[in-house]
């Protein structure tokens, strides 16, 4: 059974996206814009939110189904688990 993973796909690029961008953008605030920075600080909160709803689906959603489904060794599929957690 084939199943469709564009909208993961996209959803990490986005992410991957926003991370670097946010390393710019926080380098970019000159000394003393405090509004610049509150901006900034607001746009990572909304930032930081998506990413832990997004790693919180994924755990309830994609790792336990796809532990079950796989014909792949379980501790590979445990490895990745413990990486995505690392990351999260």
């Amino acid at each position: 059974m084939s199943v469709d993973t564009q909208d993961m796909e996209i959803i990490h690029r986005v992410l991957r996206r926003e991370s670097r961008l946010l390393v710019k953008l926080v380098a970019d605030v000159a000394p003393g814009d405090t509004a610049r920075a509150k901006v900034i600080a607001d746009h990572f909160r909304v930032y930081r939110l998506g990413l832990k709803n997004h790693h919180e689906g994924e755990d309830e959603l994609l790792w336990p189904p796809l532990l079950a489904r796989v014909d792949l060794d379980a501790d590979i599929v445990l490895r990745m688990e413990a990486q995505h957690e690392r990351v999260a």
